[in-house]
């Protein structure tokens, strides 16, 4: 990225990669919702004294001097495998579906779970920051990266609003 930069120092990338017209699938932001980069879509490497790290770009704050790379065979390749796996895991998502389609997958590898949940967390963070409901959360240790909905809060929230996108766009 050269040029004027409209992203100050401590601007999430998310927001600042729209304002550049950079295009990075992803699939738990939301506007105005705290970013947890749980689906992994907005990966890019950030290069930093020569070596490149793979990261969440939802999670990564702007600073002075920053390479990004969004668009490596790298990347894509990561990618396309994340969008694969969650086909797998939600094979009747349309959300999923168009972003695996983007993404290149034309055919799933993994075997199929036919779940509707992903482990997204927009359901969560919409009813804990919007709603102040904290009627639903994640169960498990945010160290370990083994979070999970508790299925009966899953079932309760379906239930009272159908689909999480009601609640969380």
């Amino acid at each position: 990225m050269t040029g004027y930069n409209p992203c100050a120092e401590g601007y999430q990338r998310a927001r600042c990669r729209g304002e550049y017209g950079i295009c990075i699938p992803h699939l738990c932001h939301v506007p105005n919702i705290s970013d947890i980069g749980a689906c992994r879509l907005c990966i890019v490497e950030h290069v930093v004294n020569g070596r490149s790290k793979i990261t969440t770009s939802c999670t990564l704050n702007v600073e002075e001097g920053m390479v990004i790379k969004s668009n490596t065979d790298r990347i894509r390749k990561l990618r396309k495998n994340l969008a694969e796996l969650l086909v797998a895991q939600a094979p009747n998502s349309r959300a999923i579906q168009d972003i695996a389609v983007r993404c290149g997958v034309e055919e799933v590898r993994y075997k199929f779970r036919n779940d509707n949940c992903v482990l997204c967390g927009r359901c969560v963070r919409v009813c804990t920051e919007v709603w102040k409901a904290r009627a639903i959360g994640f169960v498990g240790e945010e160290e370990s990266g083994t979070w999970t909905i508790p299925s009966v809060y899953v079932r309760i929230f379906a239930n009272t609003a159908t689909t999480a996108s009601r609640c969380a766009p």
